[in-house]
């Protein structure tokens, strides 16, 4: 048995880092440069969010089907408690 994979366009043209699947469904994924998409049908079509910040986003990790914390560059900590609608800075270190 063979996987059947089929190229779809992110909607960004910006490295993507980590991908994480919430659900059948619904999908995160961040890269370079603070971009943040997010995917409603399962990935056949994506959308962005506004992360609002320009530090490479490398790590998603799922507290909750809609809680998120998201890792970047600098120490900067992101979290959001509703699927990534809203992103705040939760934690940010100034120690390079």
């Amino acid at each position: 048995m063979h996987a059947q994979w089929t190229l779809v366009p992110s909607g960004t043209s910006t490295q993507l880092e980590a991908v994480h699947m919430i659900d059948a469904q619904s999908i995160l994924s961040s890269g370079k440069d603070g971009v943040l998409v997010r995917s409603l049908n399962g990935g056949n079509t994506w959308s962005p969010l506004v992360s609002g910040y320009g530090d490479d986003i490398n790590s998603i990790m799922q507290l909750s089907p809609l809680d998120f914390i998201l890792f970047a560059d600098g120490g900067v900590v992101i979290r959001s408690t509703d699927g990534g609608n809203t992103l705040v800075a939760w934690c940010h270190s100034n120690n390079e």
